[in-house]
């Protein structure tokens, strides 16, 4: 266990759904490879809303290891808002945000932790060298879109990230409460972007649990967003306390 007096150093942020099949396998592997870099680091699995048993494993294979913990929704609420409250709920310096189907594996964070230290970065996505088939092909154009209309990353970006959490702190906490693309609001707070090519695998998973309808939500949800923001107005805060940790208790 964690002391609260000494915080890790890296913190693995996962948000799952309906992901009972590879739960222990994602446990392994993080730990696998995380052990080689001889840095402290802890796991925080965010279980968004899963209607399968995937809190039952979540629970069965953590209990294996000291440094992960979990908390979740009682209903989906996207896999923006679920990363959102890992990186609330984190105590590292350097955040990791990792899908749970393993298309990356946890063995390429040291590719962003070398290009972090040597850019001095806020924020490193990892760039698949290969086209992994883990989306849906309109789904992943989509996804594409939305970053090249509404970031500035031109159409490139990922969901596996290192967040330089202490450069950025104190902006996390206070965010729109609904509105949750959270690259657009990363890079609301920083320009300090910069990427590095992975390895990309096709998912564990048989099935994708990405919708077209979820991206079109967002998509609403960003452009209305950027017309409230051009007007002045705001949307309502959420607190960190605000955290349901009906689970476990993270600490």
């Amino acid at each position: 266990m964690i002391s609260e007096n000494l915080s890790p150093i890296l913190s693995i942020i996962v948000p799952v759904y309906n992901s009972s099949a590879i739960i222990e396998k994602l446990l392994h592997e993080i730990s696998f490879h995380i052990s080689k870099i001889n840095i402290s680091y802890e796991v925080i699995i965010i279980d968004d809303g899963s209607i399968d048993n995937t809190l039952d494993s979540v629970i069965e294979w953590s209990a294996y290891y000291s440094n992960v913990y979990y908390t979740g929704f009682k209903s989906n609420q996207g896999q923006h808002k679920a990363t959102y409250y890992g990186l609330l709920a984190s105590k590292g310096r350097y955040c990791i945000t990792l899908d749970d189907d393993l298309t990356f594996s946890p063995n390429e964070i040291t590719k962003l932790l070398i290009k972090q230290k040597k850019m001095n970065a806020d924020i490193i996505y990892g760039i698949a060298e290969t086209k992994s088939n883990s989306l849906p092909k309109i789904v992943s154009r989509y996804s594409k879109l939305l970053f090249k209309q509404f970031t500035i990353l031109n159409g490139k970006g990922s969901s596996f990230r290192l967040i330089n959490k202490h450069a950025l702190l104190a902006h996390f906490d206070g965010w729109p409460s609904n509105f949750f693309f959270l690259d657009l609001m990363l890079h609301k707070i920083t320009k300090r972007i910069y990427f590095v090519n992975v390895a990309s695998y096709s998912s564990y998973l048989k099935y994708s649990r990405y919708t077209l309808y979820s991206k079109i939500k967002i998509f609403t949800q960003v452009i209305l967003y950027k017309r409230n923001s051009k007007h002045g107005s705001s949307f309502p805060a959420i607190k960190s306390s605000n955290l349901n940790d009906r689970f476990k208790k993270l600490y």
